[in-house]
């Protein structure tokens, strides 16, 4: 089974604020402009949750949360996350990190794996840890 393509989106912004908050996504190629900086606070650019082969490449991504975060189970997610590769791509985060991992999880049972993750060539413009 192959996974999803998407080519091209832009992302300025969200009307609904749920959607503004996170958004999981899955093989996002060249040409992703995810802008959301100062939209709605403590507003995620791309939360990675139990999910598995997640190819990130040739973005840039300012928001006022963090840029990407990978975790394993979060909300009404559950499980593992495994095989997210982010290459060839500039983070901006105005508030929080440009990269945050692991930091939710299944406490309450075994906890969560999250493994094989592969962040190349990233450039970080800014990074202001405010809260």
């Amino acid at each position: 089974m192959k996974a999803p393509l998407f080519r091209d989106p832009v992302f300025d912004g969200a009307a609904d604020p749920v959607v503004g908050r996170f958004s999981n996504g899955r093989n996002m190629q060249p040409g992703i402009w995810p802008h959301g900086s100062g939209i709605i606070r403590w507003s995620d650019g791309i939360d990675i949750m139990a999910c598995f082969h997640i190819d990130i490449e040739d973005i840039f991504m300012r928001n006022s949360d963090d840029c990407i975060a990978v975790y394993g189970t979060r909300w009404d997610f559950y499980g593992d996350t495994r095989y997210v590769t982010v290459r060839n791509s500039v983070l901006w985060a105005d508030v929080a990190l440009p990269i945050m991992m692991g930091t939710h999880g299944d406490h309450h049972k075994d906890g969560d794996t999250i493994e094989h993750i592969c962040f190349e060539n990233i450039d970080i413009l800014e990074h202001h840890e405010l809260q």
